[in-house]
């Protein structure tokens, strides 16, 4: 997702300001701004230190969670919740990066100023499903992989337990399905519990 000003937030989070510090036309050397934002504006990484205490940071995983083949799957056909069935199409051996393609996409949700509570999520079971499959690392085409409105939390909670990172805010919409090589770098923070990141996907590699 490109970062400005009025794009689509998660409910409750800071929105995004870009403010003059310094200004050429008021006489500065240079311009220079300032950058408001939450640690989980747009496309963005979750950390495990997001949900649980004292959990693990940017600093303590594996660069390959956010580097190398991942696989798009399309599960555009689900209408609120993945299920264990509707991932049963994934070609083995499993890619250890699984970026679920939904009807998020298909909607354009990312691209609209207003936030939709019924966006596409994961359920848990789907999500116990992919880390037997040895996936590291899912990613998801809206601003949660969870069900918005949900109390405990289980699916990151049981994701960034087992290890697992968590990318939303994909913009999946001109992404075919299939097989990639992936590059989605959070910036450099070592503390962060999250942080905004710029994906890639490259095709024949």
């Amino acid at each position: 997702m490109s970062i400005q000003e009025r794009m689509v937030i998660f409910p409750g989070d800071p929105s995004f300001k870009m403010v003059p510090f310094l200004s050429q036309s008021k006489g500065d050397l240079a311009n220079v701004h300032t950058y408001e934002m939450g640690s989980h504006t747009g496309t963005h990484v979750d950390f495990p230190r997001h949900f649980i205490n004292k959990g693990r940071s940017l600093k303590d995983i594996p660069l390959g969670h956010f580097i190398g083949k991942a696989y798009v799957t399309d599960v555009s056909r689900v209408e609120d919740l993945i299920m264990v069935e509707d991932l049963r199409n994934l070609s083995e051996p499993v890619l250890p990066k699984i970026l679920l393609k939904t009807r998020n996409s298909e909607k354009g949700y990312l691209e609209r100023k207003r936030f939709f509570h019924n966006y596409v999520s994961l359920g848990l079971e789907a999500a116990k499903y992919l880390v037997k499959k040895g996936v590291q690392t899912i990613g998801i085409d809206y601003l949660s992989i969870e069900a918005y409105g949900t109390r405990d939390h289980a699916v990151h909670r049981y994701l960034l337990g087992q290890g697992i990172s968590i990318i939303e805010g994909l913009d999946l919409r001109k992404v075919a399905p299939g097989k990639y090589f992936f590059i989605c770098l959070p910036l450099n923070i070592p503390s962060a519990e999250g942080s905004p990141a710029r994906a890639i996907l490259i095709e024949g590699v």
